[in-house]
């Protein structure tokens, strides 16, 4: 039984794994474009806002309504009347111009604001996801590297058994040769299980935990050598800092916000004009058709309008003046307002300059920021490559050691061999962290460059 049970788990473990879909950098920006809850909130916040514009809009699209009217009378000296009708009526707004109304104003402000937000979820969601997939790729590259490092501590026990079978060796070398290997397996155990973590951290970024099963996923990648990081050089700074700029959510929201403000700005002129209303009203048997241009000093529109009677009986003869056509005019010029006028436009002016300088120390941080990580990216390559060559020295230095101690040569003895152990894994830990530095750094500039907006596994508005 225990033989058959052992073979159909192997046949499972060999279904899996032929089962198995593999996963690269490309297939896990672009579930997280599917699936991220974080991208999903953002989008749904916008897509509210932008509904929100809509129906601000939605007063200068035309309307239509059914109407009916009814009244009953009763006087002293009248007869009791009865009057019904049933009228189709109709309004279109035509052109409008002034100062964008209050209400409008604050709902492509927030359109604007969430649409920023959207986009800077995507650039923090595409980073989430590339670094933690570079950090699983590394730490299974530095299981890799270690296995090669136990394999040599395991041949190095192996050659003291021998000698110490020959009786050329004593215990205690042995003792130290198998505490090389057991502290080697116990980094491994430890990064296998920082591996299974960094699994999850990923999934959880794409956001696909809970959605499906996991183990069938298997993440691919080329190895650290082959890996395509960005590696601009000194000539191309400026173009990265405009690059940053034109891909930066806060930057372009400034933009629009400086040219809605310079309108409001401007728009405070008309509140000098009076208030004005002209209406125009075309009579033509049971249909009246009419064009109303009024002005409240801030807001101009031209409206035309139109209703039809449908049907009607009881009406007063006297109201059917046939065809025809009717001018209505009004004008109303305030004189003193107590300085208001005057005090808003300081207001306007005085936040359109407020906008304008945030624009300006906002393009001016960009460009911090951008130098920053640029030099940051160059000082952590060139460390990555020495302490890569300080690694492999440190490795020669450990088989110098145990080729001198194992013959008896350069008065060696535990304590400089351990001493050695210990500069070789220290080595290799300061190259694996430093390497992870320089991908990240590598990963903060592309961050701060916004690429992710110009990427076709996000839905960029």
């Amino acid at each position: 039984m225990t033989t058959y049970r052992s073979i159909l788990a192997a046949l499972l473990g060999m279904a899996t794994v032929a089962h198995a879909e593999e996963w690269d950098l490309t297939t896990c920006q672009r579930e997280a474009g599917h699936h991220s809850p974080m991208l999903g909130a953002a989008r749904a916040r916008w897509n509210q806002m932008r509904a929100r514009t809509r129906l601000d809009y939605a007063e200068q699209l035309p309307t239509i309504g059914l109407n009916a009217d009814y009244a009953r009378s009763e006087f002293a000296d009248a007869p009791e009347t009865e009057q019904r009708e049933l009228f189709l009526q109709a309004q279109q707004e035509i052109v409008r111009y002034g100062a964008t109304p209050p209400s409008r104003f604050a709902a492509k402000h927030q359109e604007q604001a969430e649409k920023a937000r959207y986009r800077e979820a995507i650039i923090a969601v595409d980073s989430k996801v590339r670094q933690a997939y570079y950090r699983l790729l590394l730490t299974r590259d530095e299981i890799a590297s270690r296995d090669e490092l136990l394999a040599y501590f395991r041949a190095k026990m192996d050659r003291v058994q021998t000698r110490l079978d020959a009786g050329l060796a004593r215990p205690v070398e042995l003792n130290e040769a198998e505490l090389e290997v057991l502290e080697e397996q116990s980094r491994i155990n430890n990064l296998q299980r920082e591996l299974r973590a960094l699994h999850l951290q990923l999934f959880t970024e794409i956001g696909l935990v809970g959605k499906r099963s996991l183990r069938a996923i298997e993440i691919v990648g080329p190895p650290y050598e082959q890996l395509q990081l960005l590696d601009p050089s000194e000539a191309d700074l400026p173009a990265l800092i405009e690059e940053a700029r034109a891909n930066r959510p806060h930057l372009a929201e400034l933009v629009w916000q400086i040219g809605e403000q310079q309108h409001q700005a401007r728009s405070v002129f008309w509140q000098w004009l009076p208030h004005v209303g002209l209406q125009l009203t075309k009579e033509v048997q049971d249909t009246d058709l009419g064009l109303n241009w009024s002005g409240n000093g801030q807001t101009w529109k031209l409206v035309g309008s139109g209703r039809r009677s449908l049907s009607s009986q009881g009406l007063d003869p006297a109201l059917d003046t046939g065809e025809g056509w009717r001018v209505m005019a009004n004008v109303s010029l305030p004189l003193f307002q107590g300085g208001r006028r005057l005090a808003q436009g300081a207001e306007e002016r005085a936040r359109l300059r407020e906008l304008r300088q945030d624009r300006n120390e906002t393009r001016n941080l960009i460009e911090l920021e951008v130098v920053e990580a640029f030099y940051d990216l160059k000082s952590r390559r060139e460390n990555t490559q020495i302490l890569r060559r300080r690694a492999d020295v440190a490795r020669q230095r450990l088989d110098t050691v145990e080729e001198l101690f194992e013959n008896a040569m350069g008065n060696l003895n535990f304590d400089d061999i351990r001493r050695q152990r210990v500069a070789v894994n220290f080595a290799e830990q300061s190259y694996f962290a430093e390497r992870l530095a320089y991908i990240l750094a590598a990963e903060e500039l592309r961050r701060i460059l916004g690429r992710a907006l110009n990427s076709e596994f996000y839905k960029t508005p």
